[in-house]
């Protein structure tokens, strides 16, 4: 069986992906770049005795941050408010010079709760911007062609509010579900097409849904033991999925 479209498997010594779209390998080239490079960047095999007063080459990469399920994800730990929450990631961000983020919107939550609307006003005054998760983070595969469609149109009227004319056609599928057959799948991609959005991937996941009822409980028992725990458990996860 095929893995789903648009999945990079480049672990092993073959790489494999396949796009939407026509005939064409452009969409595949970054993907094919990257497994490259392992090879491109190699240092050449020497037999046990030589030697190379040559320094070595470091090879940099660029990760591209994203976060999902603005304005809320997980519990709220009972001395935190969303704001507080959002004020410390942007934060962290700024002081390690990040560029602009994407911010992906679930805007239901500003429904049934008014006052997290200023977790995307903190994003936007940060100079971040802002794209869709649907709105109500619904999966493509467990609902039809038709509902999906209408719940990214019903999530547009806050990118457009919250962006003020800037491009907000950017769209990060929940679940990474992109449909549970191609017939479904390349529906999908002609709406996503005919509406001028673009699919953003992801390539790492650090996981980070995992640690929020676990923290919300330690900062609830005031155990900044655990909460120390949890945060080096989070960090050695994330330096794991840079190293791979």
């Amino acid at each position: 069986l095929f893995p789903p479209i648009e999945t990079p498997l480049i672990d092993g010594d073959l790489a494999f992906r396949q796009h939407s779209g026509g005939h064409t390998p452009g969409p595949n080239w970054p993907t094919f770049i990257t497994f490259a490079s392992r090879y491109l960047n190699a240092q050449p095999m020497r037999s046990p005795t030589a030697q190379s007063s040559a320094p070595t080459e470091q090879t940099s990469h660029e990760i591209a941050l994203t976060f999902d399920d603005l304005p809320v994800h997980g519990p709220l730990p009972d001395s935190l408010t969303r704001e507080d929450i959002a004020s410390s990631i942007i934060h962290a961000l700024k002081s390690a010079d990040a560029p602009p983020i994407y911010g992906f919107v679930n805007a239901m939550w500003l429904r049934s709760d008014p006052s997290t609307a200023q977790v995307l006003r903190l994003w936007r005054d940060a100079g971040f911007p802002l794209g869709s998760h649907t709105l109500t983070h619904m999966d493509p595969n467990t609902n039809s062609l038709e509902a999906f469609e209408q719940n990214i149109l019903d999530d547009e009227p806050t990118l457009e509010k919250y962006m003020h004319g800037q491009d907000w056609h950017w769209l990060r599928f929940p679940y990474l579900h992109e449909g549970e057959t191609p017939e479904k799948h390349r529906a999908i991609m002609d709406f996503l097409k005919q509406h001028n959005y673009r699919v953003a991937q992801i390539t790492l996941s650090f996981g980070d849904y995992n640690y929020n009822e676990p923290y919300a409980r330690c900062l609830a028992k005031n155990d900044q033991q655990a909460i120390a725990q949890l945060k080096q458990s989070y960090l050695d996860g994330a330096n794991e999925q840079l190293t791979r």
